[in-house]
């Protein structure tokens, strides 16, 4: 089987991915080496596309050593919104098992609330799954006479006290969040507490969106979400029961179209296999490990 080389270069030397000079003044952070690898065996398969999420680079994550390998026909990294990611393709019938491995380093720092000047009004409307209807909507209105601090701390109390702990947690799969007298509070894919609580603050005419990411759990990488909500002219990151975690922000793809799959998130790789999407398929490996080095 053909097998192509490690790149001899950084991502970060593309252009696509870029520091930030904001790391000079910070010197609490953690440096850990994140390695993924995937294998498809598709005999039949004729194309084979795969997204494969990276760190969102920013004042908190910085990137570097990227190396990768693989026998894909072509590769380039892509970025929806502020989001990176890999793009491999696929088109040799006659290499049955394709396959693709990526290395690197992340520095991950404390998280710092972002300054925005310009918010899209992506982060107001209800969409698939950010509802701002029904139960949400009701319990939105039991704080309209707050300021938007003071109901993002009524939000985040009436969830802790109203949401049974074991509806909180995030699921990638479908799943029906209720209350503790077993009302209907929120269905959906890939959603937890957090997302509740950004669809709290959209229904308050608050600015919200989720995170999707890793938390850091025990030597595990713990596929979660969190809110980041806009106070004051700055994202806050908000997580209802993992503050304490280190937590690594892979994008903000929630109801996005990524080539021709609609996604509820995306904590790893997907794709498609001759225009169906990979999820659907079982002859897919993909194993994600680190480990701390600094």
């Amino acid at each position: 089987m053909e097998r192509r080389d490690f790149l001899k270069t950084s991502v970060l030397a593309t252009g696509a991915i870029a520091s930030s000079n904001l790391f000079a003044s910070q010197k609490d952070f953690k440096t850990f080496t994140i390695s993924m690898n995937y294998n498809a065996d598709f005999k039949s398969a004729k194309e084979i596309k795969l997204y494969t999420p990276l760190p969102l680079l920013n004042n908190y994550q910085k990137m570097s050593n990227f190396k990768l390998e693989g026998n894909f026909s072509s590769h380039k990294i892509v970025t929806i919104g502020d989001s990176p990611l890999l793009f491999t393709e696929y088109q040799n019938e006659a290499i049955k098992l394709k396959q693709l491995t990526l290395s690197f380093d992340l520095q991950l720092y404390p998280y710092q609330e972002k300054k925005d000047t310009k918010i899209s009004e992506e982060f107001l409307k209800q969409t698939r799954y950010v509802r701002t209807d029904g139960k949400i909507q009701e319990i939105a209105n039991l704080a309209r006479n707050l300021s938007q601090t003071e109901k993002v701390e009524f939000f985040k109390s009436y969830i802790k006290n109203n949401i049974p702990i074991g509806q909180r947690g995030f699921s990638n799969k479908i799943k029906t969040i209720r209350d503790n007298t077993n009302n209907f509070v929120l269905s959906g894919e890939s959603i937890s507490a957090n997302s509740i609580l950004v669809a709290l603050c959209r229904a308050s005419n608050i600015p919200a969106r989720e995170v999707f990411g890793f938390n850091i759990m025990q030597n595990q990488l713990i596929s979660d979400n969190k809110a980041e909500i806009f106070i004051n002219k700055s994202w806050k990151r908000i997580d209802i029961d993992h503050e304490n975690y280190d937590f690594i922000a892979l994008n903000h793809l929630r109801d996005t179209h990524i080539g021709d799959i609609y996604t509820a998130s995306m904590h790893q790789t997907l794709g498609s296999i001759d225009g169906n999407n990979l999820k659907y398929y079982k002859d897919f490996s993909e194993k994600i490990t680190f480990q701390q080095i600094a």
